[in-house]
């Protein structure tokens, strides 16, 4: 039964029974415009070759049917009659045409909702590998520092001043692999599902400070200091204060990583119209020329050695949180002359 309703038969059918009407009524009423249908269902459900044979058959009985009752000679033809079955033809050759293009169109439009379909998927198995992988590596770390802080206190014994450094620098260094993992981890996710922000009336200079503190200790054995000045009235704004922090935290960073023993990091919050300018200045080894435009280009890590690499997801983090929060951040540099982060921040989320 499936085999009487193929298109092709469909299409069979319509052509006998179109060419009957052209060759019952008379040659002045023009049926082949009916032709139109078969058409179209051979090209978008048969095939556009289909189509295309179609309607070169089409075409020819359209024509052939004006002949059909009368002999062919030029003085016998009706100019208007003629006329309106060249019309009813290029009506066709256009329908072919059409049709042809609705179906690529329609297979393309196919194909990329396949392809959006298989990357989402992909986007979600990779956070969700990313996030069981750093889940993984961050809980050996979490209990090797546990560990080691046991051992700086003393439970496992008497330890002299030169094991408690060398202890201190693994605590730090564990640390540091699970702030990168965390940075891994969040820009994963951004890029696949968006920056999500939390919004709450904070204090830039707390979250500056909180950042700070929480750094205190490196700055500390890299022999470099860090100050904060607010030069702001309030420093009150609508913002994620987690994610401000973990800006604060990549920027210092990136700065402790590059300056030498005894120099400063300055972290300055001042007031522009409705926004807050923050910079994060320090005297360290700078940032060449030819690596600033790609400063914030994910795994980007430039051409001047740092004391500990990184997966170059750092500063691309920042700009992901600095424009969800509809602010702008760049970078003044030289060799050998330190490097100075400038970020603005709307005091409303409302103000960009």
């Amino acid at each position: 039964m499936g085999k009487i309703y193929h298109p092709r038969w469909i299409v069979g059918i319509l052509v006998v029974a179109i060419l009957s009407l052209e060759i019952i009524i008379p040659n002045q009423y023009i049926v082949g415009y009916a032709y139109v249908v078969p058409i179209l269902v051979a090209s978008y459900r048969i095939g556009t070759q289909w189509g295309k044979w179609v309607t070169v058959v089409t075409v020819i009985l359209t024509l052939l049917c004006y002949f059909d009752n009368q002999p062919l000679r030029l003085e016998t033809i009706e100019p208007v009659a003629f006329s309106n079955r060249i019309l009813a033809i290029a009506a066709l050759i256009f329908s072919c045409i059409l049709s042809i293009q609705i179906r690529t169109y329609s297979e393309l439009a196919a194909s990329c909702q396949s392809e959006l379909i298989i990357q989402s998927r992909l986007a979600e198995l990779k956070t969700d590998f990313t996030a069981n992988l750093v889940h993984d590596l961050q809980n050996p770390l979490l209990g090797a520092i546990e560990t080691i802080n046991t051992f700086i206190v003393g439970d496992f014994g008497e330890v002299t001043t030169a094991q408690k450094h060398a202890l201190g620098v693994m605590s730090r260094a564990h640390k540091m692999s699970i702030n990168n993992l965390q940075t891994i981890l969040e820009t994963c996710r951004n890029d696949n599902h968006g920056l999500y922000l939390n919004y709450q009336t904070s204090n830039l200079a707390i979250i500056a400070s909180d950042a700070i503190d929480g750094l205190l200790d490196l700055a500390h054995n890299r022999q470099v200091q860090i100050e904060l000045v607010d030069h702001s009235t309030t420093s009150q704004l609508e913002c994620d204060p987690d994610k401000l922090e973990r800006v604060f935290t990549n920027l210092l960073l990136n700065s402790i990583n590059q300056s030498p023993p005894q120099s400063k990091i300055i972290v300055s919050i001042s007031e522009k119209s409705n926004q807050y300018l923050v910079q994060v200045i320090d005297r360290g080894k700078g940032i060449k020329a030819e690596d600033l435009p790609h400063i914030f280009v994910k795994f980007y890590q430039g051409t001047i050695g740092r004391r500990s690499k990184s997966a170059g997801l750092g500063l691309y983090l920042v700009q992901q949180i600095i424009g969800a929060h509809d602010g702008t951040i760049e970078v003044e540099a030289t060799v050998a002359r330190g490097v100075t982060f400038l970020f603005t921040l709307p005091k409303s989320a409302s103000e960009a």
